[in-house]
């Protein structure tokens, strides 16, 4: 893995300061408003990427040009709000 990015791009604040959490369940799929700390994060490089999370089979196709890793951050989260029902 590599070493943790000391300074960020725009597009690393972009993609990584993001402020609304989305839950998918067996049900719906839910938003929530959150708030949490800046993410530390680290950029890697993907050989083989594979995917089994099947809302992803047409979004994800190949290797990204970008990517990050975090072990992640605690978030205050409120204001669910159901998107939609999953349809099985």
């Amino acid at each position: 893995m590599g070493e943790m990015l000391k300074t960020k791009t725009n597009l690393d604040y972009w993609l990584t300061e993001r402020y609304a959490l989305f839950q998918d369940s067996k049900e719906t799929m839910n938003k929530f408003e959150i708030h949490h700390i800046e993410w530390s994060i680290q950029e890697l490089k993907i050989d083989l990427l594979q995917s089994t999370y099947p809302r992803f089979d047409k979004l994800i196709s190949n290797t990204p040009d970008k990517t990050h890793y975090s072990k992640g951050v605690q978030v205050i989260a409120w204001d669910k709000e159901i998107i939609s029902p999953n349809a099985d």
